[in-house]
């Protein structure tokens, strides 16, 4: 069975001062403590489901009400005076119908600072958010496009450059024409399941070319951050390390970057599906957080220093 992909939160900062909030009281000055349990219900919602914001159309307005048991009537009055007083932003909430605002959208981000990556809709974002290392914005109409996409190169199957060929890795990489960020990425995820099995005919037969365009299609094509590749070679390689708070179902099954960009049947990347994993260690082993940001920082580094280099 499919997993679904964690975008929410598992618990939210609810300030202890809230009540004296003037928003919070202009909505218990006409609606009394219905109001301020409904608002607190909505926040629920929000950063259970989508994390920073809750589509609010017909469907979610009628299904709200019937699960917080209140009349439909009275959860309109309130969310219209909550988009008035301005706990909920009003410019975004009548062009696309969503409750959020900037400190929901805040809060989210700081409670969900561990991840690997969290995705913020360009069009809903309230909030800077240049100071979140992990978070990028994208465009409303930009998920799940190029699906299926491919960019196909051709290569010459007479003249392979194989990984295992490879003797000396900063010399293979200072000598390659292509980009070195991909060589050096596909090459860390073909050494570390070569070395779990050496005798694997698709790794002794892995070819540089055919890995590295991979790695460009995942990046480019798919719109995969670097940062996330290293993130699921850091998690694989604790499973080929036998750590058993991680779970190597991924790592034994797929053997190849390429099965990165497969779909499962309900059209779920497995890229995706990975990182929700490596994102619940995150969150979960400090360990593990620290050792991956580190590692995402000293790939910067090296990426700056050595990989941008052209060959002389």
């Amino acid at each position: 069975m499919a997993r679904t992909l964690k975008k929410g939160l598992d618990y939210f900062p609810l300030d202890t001062k809230i009540e004296a909030d003037d928003k919070i009281q202009l909505i218990e000055a006409e609606f009394g403590l219905k109001g301020f349990g409904i608002i607190i219900k909505l926040f629920c919602k929000i950063y259970a489901e989508e994390g920073y914001y809750y589509k609010w159309t017909e469907v979610e307005r009628l299904l709200f009400a019937k699960k917080i048991e209140e009349s439909v009537g009275l959860v309109d009055e309130v969310i219209k005076r909550s988009v008035k007083w301005g706990l909920f932003d009003e410019s975004v909430f009548n062009q696309f119908r969503i409750l959020t605002s900037a400190s929901i959208q805040q809060r989210f981000l700081e409670a969900a600072s561990r991840r690997l990556q969290v995705t913020l809709i360009k069009e809903y974002s309230l909030i800077n958010i240049e100071q979140y290392k992990n978070t990028i914005n994208v465009n409303i109409n930009s998920i799940n496009v190029n699906i299926g996409t491919q960019s196909k190169v051709k290569y010459n199957n007479t003249n392979k450059y194989l990984f295992v060929s490879v003797k000396n890795l900063n010399e293979s990489i200072a000598s390659f024409s292509g980009n070195k960020s991909y060589f050096f990425l596909a090459y860390k995820f073909w050494k570390m399941w070569f070395m779990q099995y050496p005798k694997h005919k698709h790794l002794l037969k892995a070819d540089v070319n055919e890995w590295v365009d991979t790695i460009r299609l995942i990046v480019e094509v798919d719109h995969q951050p670097k940062e996330r590749l290293v993130g699921i070679l850091e998690y694989f390689k604790k499973c080929s390390e036998k750590d058993t708070r991680f779970k190597d179902f991924w790592f034994k099954t797929i053997k190849s970057i390429k099965a990165l960009r497969n779909s499962d049947k309900n059209g779920v990347k497995y890229i995706d599906l990975i990182v929700d994993q490596v994102n619940e260690m995150i969150e979960k082993q400090q360990d593990f957080n620290r050792h991956v940001w580190t590692t995402i920082e000293k790939f910067k580094k090296y990426e700056s220093d050595k990989l941008s280099k052209k060959p002389v």
